[in-house]
C-alpha cells in the first residue's frame, strides 16, 4: 500500500466520528511501517489534522458522531427506497 492509500484509508477510518485511535493506525500501517519514513508519518498525521480528525488513545462516543452515522445510514435507507 503507498503513502496516498494508507492516507485514504486512515481518513475512511476516522471520517465518521471525527477521531481515530493510534490501534487502529497501528494497524492500518503494522505491515508497511518498515517502508515508511518520518516524513510520511508527518505527511499522515497532517491529512489526517486537515480534515479535522484527531488521533485519539480510544473511541468515545461523542454525540456529534454519532448525529453523523446516523444521518448516513439514514441516507443510504432512502436511496434504496427510491
Amino acid at each position: 500500500m503507498d503513502l496516498a492509500e494508507l492516507i485514504r484509508s486512515a481518513i475512511e477510518l476516522g471520517d465518521p466520528t471525527g477521531n481515530v485511535t493510534f490501534d487502529q493506525l497501528d494497524n492500518l500501517l503494522r505491515s508497511d511501517l518498515s517502508d515508511l519514513a518520518p516524513e510520511d508519518i508527518e505527511a499522515l498525521f497532517l491529512a489526517l489534522s486537515a480534515k479535522n480528525i484527531q488521533v485519539v488513545e480510544e473511541l468515545r462516543p461523542s454525540f456529534g458522531g454519532a448525529l453523523q452515522l446516523l444521518r448516513l445510514v439514514l441516507a443510504q435507507r432512502l436511496a434504496f427506497t427510491d
